[in-house]
């Protein structure tokens, strides 16, 4: 083997080095791949450095994002959130390090959105329990501020109070009305369904008194 074929194969070993690296962000995993120790790892990605055919960073945040990007991104709530726990300066570097290694930006943040939800649905469900507020009672939930800052983050992100009451499996309401009046109208309307099914069959008719006929 000629010197230039080293060259060449060793060339070829070091991208390879690089490329683990990046996907692992440790010169540990790196090595106990190859049964190299972490220093040799090392020594290979610097030759590679100054030989102009790697980019190799001690450290290097773009490496360590790209090896834990699965496990940010499954509970990150934003781009600024996951770019905060890669240790990036803010969502717009988080957005061009998907834009690079190729990660669908779209699908990306349908996926924060969903965690957001989930995180503020919990979040709200905690509070409630801790205050003792049940049925979503707008009233009780006004009256106590930690409460109303989590309620009305979860209300504008689902669109409304019926959307908080379904995804928290809550039954649909009349909303003109308060708990009281809701209750008073069920009451009325229980009501004008026993009169109107008295014995005998017999109806009432408006503006006839009871009992009487033409």
């Amino acid at each position: 083997m000629t010197q230039e074929e080293r060259r060449v194969r060793r060339v070829a070993h070091v991208k390879e080095l690089a490329r683990l690296y990046c996907e692992t962000g440790r010169l540990a995993s790196v090595g106990a791949r190859y049964g190299i120790t972490r220093q040799a790892v090392s020594l290979h990605l610097r030759w590679g450095r100054r030989l102009g055919v790697i980019q190799y960073r001690p450290r290097e945040r773009r490496c360590q994002a790209v090896a834990r990007l699965s496990e940010i991104l499954e509970s990150a709530t934003s781009l600024r959130d996951a770019a905060r726990r890669a240790g990036y300066s803010g969502g717009w570097a988080m957005r061009e390090l998907l834009r690079q290694i190729g990660v669908s930006i779209p699908e990306v943040l349908a996926r924060m959105e969903a965690n957001r939800r989930a995180a503020l649905l919990a979040e709200l469900t905690r509070r409630l329990e801790e205050y003792g507020i049940r049925d979503v009672n707008t009233y009780q939930i006004s009256r106590v501020e930690p409460v109303r800052i989590v309620y009305e983050r979860v209300r504008r992100l689902l669109g409304g109070v019926r959307g908080v009451r379904r995804a928290l499996g809550l039954p649909d309401v009349d909303l003109r009305f308060g708990p009281r009046r809701r209750a008073r109208a069920a009451r009325g309307r229980e009501h004008a369904t026993t009169d109107k099914r008295r014995p005998g069959g017999d109806s009432v008719s408006a503006g006839s008194p009871a009992g009487l006929s033409g």
